[in-house]
């Protein structure tokens, strides 16, 4: 960025001797490379350098941010160039990553993250998910992301922003990862009911996850201070039955739900909230359901007279998926493994797979 500052201010593009070069401006990509580079070394100075250089950039002079004397100049020179210069999806997923890398700053990242929703940017499971492990390097972290937000919420305050469907599916994919199944369906109760959000089908997977990490065991901290926690109507402890009485209605709301997302996104979302929902049945023991349902949608006889999994259309299906489903019956030794080995792999073809499982997969099974 001090080159940056140089170059703009060296007599070789002065806008008073050379008029022409005066809309020079740095490329996106290279400042997209800044704050990857900042985002890493936790530079929170760089980050809000990058930032005053796209809102000046703008026209916007009101969150200059004065840091160092070198960049004083930077302000004044900038002013005089008019450019609609839009920060691009990298440049708020590197700015909040920064935040949450650093201490007390996660109110800075939620913030962000509204911003980068405001401005039309709908996060990626795969950024939500890097965000979330970051939430959890500490359990108290995830239930004081929650108090910010809905304390912003209903108070209107703009520590961290107000609540958003992606904030929301964040700390839904936190409590997933710690096991806490209470927490995730109180906190999702709470973002539809107090601040009216509509959940999309990355919400109804990651409460589907939470269902699934509970059957595995396989939290992200073991133990958990559940002292002073908000109330809750769903149980600590839940035997299988409850469980996947849960999912049902999970997979139920997600029937009913008309999520406002595009096209391409509800294809890929759509496929992980299929995958959860066929490990949470052959966790529980359910293969034959599981099966069934694959059958359902890859099968468009049955597919066509289903209106329960009609919003399954032209989803992607996993092969991971089937997967799942051949070694959960692989481990029964009370069935024909050999015909249901079969209509799997006739699922698979009917999915798009020609081959059937692939090869790496039958060692597993």
């Amino acid at each position: 960025m001090s080159s940056v500052l140089q170059l703009q201010s060296s007599s070789t593009i002065s806008p008073q001797l050379h008029p022409s070069h005066q809309h020079y401006i740095i490329d996106m990509g290279t400042l997209e490379h800044i704050a990857a580079v900042a985002a890493r070394k936790k530079s929170l100075n760089l980050i809000h350098t990058i930032w005053d250089y796209i809102e000046i950039l703008n026209g916007n002079t009101t969150h200059f941010t004065q840091i160092d004397d070198d960049y004083d100049g930077l302000h004044h020179i900038l002013l005089n160039f008019q450019s609609h210069y839009q920060a691009t999806p990298f440049i708020y997923e590197t700015t909040i990553l920064a935040f949450f890398q650093k201490k007390f700053s996660d109110h800075l990242a939620l913030n962000a993250l509204a911003q980068m929703e405001d401005h039309g940017h709908i996060p990626s499971r795969s950024f939500i998910n890097e965000m979330s492990n970051r939430l959890i390097s500490s359990a108290k972290r995830v239930d004081n992301a929650y108090h910010f937000l809905t304390n912003d919420g209903r108070l209107g305050g703009h520590t961290a922003g107000k609540p958003t469907t992606a904030s929301m599916n964040l700390l839904l994919a936190s409590y997933a990862q710690l096991g806490q199944l209470q927490s995730a369906f109180d906190t999702h109760d709470t973002f539809e009911s107090d601040f009216g959000l509509i959940s999309d089908y990355e919400t109804y997977s990651y409460l589907m996850e939470a269902i699934h990490t509970t059957f595995q065991g396989n939290t992200k901290v073991k133990e958990y201070d559940q002292t002073n926690r908000r109330p809750s109507s769903i149980k600590d402890e839940m035997g299988i039955t409850e469980k996947l009485h849960l999912a049902h209605e999970v997979m139920n709301a997600a029937n009913e739900a008309k999520p406002q997302q595009h096209e391409d996104i509800t294809m890929k979302t759509k496929s992980h909230l299929i995958h959860q929902y066929v490990q949470v049945l052959c966790s529980a023991g359910q293969m034959d359901q599981a099966r069934n349902f694959l059958k359902a949608i890859t099968n468009k006889d049955e597919f066509e007279g289903n209106a329960r999994i009609h919003i399954y259309n032209n989803s992607t299906i996993n092969i991971g998926t089937f997967e799942i489903l051949a070694v959960s019956y692989a481990l029964d030794d009370t069935i024909d493994k050999d015909s249901v080995y079969e209509d799997i792999n006739s699922m698979c073809h009917a999915a798009g797979y020609i081959n059937g499982l692939p090869s790496c997969h039958h060692s597993k099974v």
